[in-house]
């Protein structure tokens, strides 16, 4: 669920880190999100993606 969307969506992830990186200091939502982070980069329809920003912070769940 990305910040300040009202419902999760759906797309397709399509690079996962292999190496966690420290928040940036500036997030502080979510009680300063986890202290580490792993950066991901993900594919969404047109639709979806015409609401989302680059750098938009998300939370991932995956489902099989």
């Amino acid at each position: 669920m990305a910040d300040g969307r009202p419902a999760p969506f759906e797309g397709t992830v399509s690079f996962i880190s292999p190496q966690a990186e420290f928040t940036p200091p500036v997030i502080y939502s979510r009680e300063s999100r986890a202290k580490l982070v792993f950066m991901i980069e993900a594919v969404f329809d047109p639709e979806i993606a015409v609401g989302l920003h680059p750098g938009q912070p998300v939370d991932v769940q995956f489902g099989f």
